[in-house]
């Protein structure tokens, strides 16, 4: 879950909601239809992006179509999700997500557009050889945002164990940034060309 703060009293949270509760499902995976609830009372209630309000505690049947990343398939196709306020008071939603046509996570952003009521989804960054995105990590300030990632997760199988369980982590793994001034209409991409080792991302002091 993440919180961010947009104009007086407005604030914006993110939803993830599990596969099932199975076994499997039980430390919270697969996760799925990750989107964005927000309340324009300083929290005192709740509603969707469009407008639809919300009673707590919210569940997953609580929400309607207007969903970020809806889910596709029994994989976890959600693992992490990141929320920043762009320049126009909007929510701009980071996350790691399988599309359905691929075979390993992404790096992608989705922006409330308020003329359609939908979310617009862009790729941001696509790893290669079979290797998942890292958990990106976000700071918004003054209508900045910057997106961090490592190249590659660090929880991937391998014979060669880069914080044990048997994960493994290529020597090319790098550090991205990402910088949006304008509502996240344009990115600009850093890459910082160090080698990340075992980190499945990298931090950013917010306030700094």
């Amino acid at each position: 879950m993440e919180l961010a703060f947009g104009s007086a009293n407005t604030i914006y949270v993110t939803t993830e909601f599990e596969q099932g509760f199975s076994a499997g499902t039980a430390s919270g995976y697969p996760r799925q239809t990750l989107s964005v609830i927000k309340s324009v009372d300083g929290g005192t209630t709740w509603q969707t992006m469009r407008g639809k309000a919300l009673q707590t505690p919210i569940v997953q049947n609580s929400l309607d179509d207007d969903i970020a990343f809806p889910s596709n398939n029994q994989l976890n196709n959600g693992v992490y999700t990141r929320l920043a306020v762009g320049a126009d008071g909007q929510p701009i939603l980071v996350a790691c997500w399988l599309h359905p046509s691929d075979a390993t996570r992404s790096l992608w952003v989705a922006k409330w557009d308020t003329t359609t009521q939908k979310w617009i989804r862009r790729r941001m960054f696509q790893p290669i050889g079979g290797f998942d995105v890292g958990n990106p990590h976000v700071a918004y300030f003054n209508g900045k945002v910057v997106v961090s990632i490592s190249t590659t997760d660090d929880h991937t199988p391998g014979s060669s164990s880069s914080g044990g369980g048997g994960e493994r982590v290529p020597g090319n793994n790098n550090i991205l940034l990402f910088v949006t001034t304008d509502n996240a209409s344009t990115w600009r991409r850093y890459d910082i060309n160090h080698v990340a080792a075992g980190y499945g991302g990298a931090y950013i002091d917010g306030e700094s």
